[in-house]
Parts: C-alpha cells; structure tokens; sequence
C-alpha cells in the first residue's frame, strides 16, 4: 500500500472538485472545478450570444462591433471597419498588412 492509498480516506473533498479514481482505485481529486449543471447552462448561452453578435451581422464593424462598415482599406481591400475605428489603425485588423489608404465606401 502506498502513501496515497494509506491516507485517501483521510483527505477531505475541497468544495468544487470532483473525486475521481485512478487505476489502483484510490480515490483522487480532480485537479479541475465542476460546474453545476445551471452554472455550465448560463456560460453556455454567454457563450452563444457573443457568438451571434460577433457573426450575425457581416456588415458591423469588426473593430467596435456597434457601427456599419464605411471603409476599405488599401492595399489589402479589406472591407472591416467603420469610419471612426479607421481613423485609429495602423494595421489591417484582417491581414495585418500596413494600411496606405482608407477610402470611403457607399452603397447603393
């Protein structure tokens, strides 16, 4: 018998942890926090509205998230960002590709 087979009936369970066990049979703790089943439904639908947000509207502005895109970026010809986030970037928020000119788009 080994040292953690002697004293796995002495540990106590810390809140939040699972026991689990491992191939000799002595109970282990596990080293990850279990979720109650309503607290992993809740970061679950956290997770879904980001989500929609984030893909559900092509034309919002992948800086701000709040506004239309209005500009396209030269010389990539990303389409990204609203007139406002474009004043501020150096960068493509795409590609990454330094930006030489903004121009203004407008649709029909």
């Amino acid at each position: 018998m080994d040292f953690a087979q002697a004293h796995a009936s002495k540990l106590r369970q810390p809140v939040g942890t699972q026991w689990s066990q491992d191939a000799s049979g002595a109970q282990l703790p596990s080293i990850l926090p279990s979720l109650p089943e309503e607290g992993a439904a809740r970061a679950q639908s956290g997770f879904s509205e980001l989500g929609a947000k984030s893909e559900g509207d092509p034309d919002l502005c992948s800086v701000c998230m709040d506004r239309k895109i209005q500009t396209v970026f030269l010389e990539c010809g990303h389409l990204a960002c609203c007139k406002e986030c474009s004043k501020r970037l150096r960068d493509c928020p795409i590609c990454r590709r330094p930006i030489s000119r903004v121009v203004l788009i407008y649709r029909a």
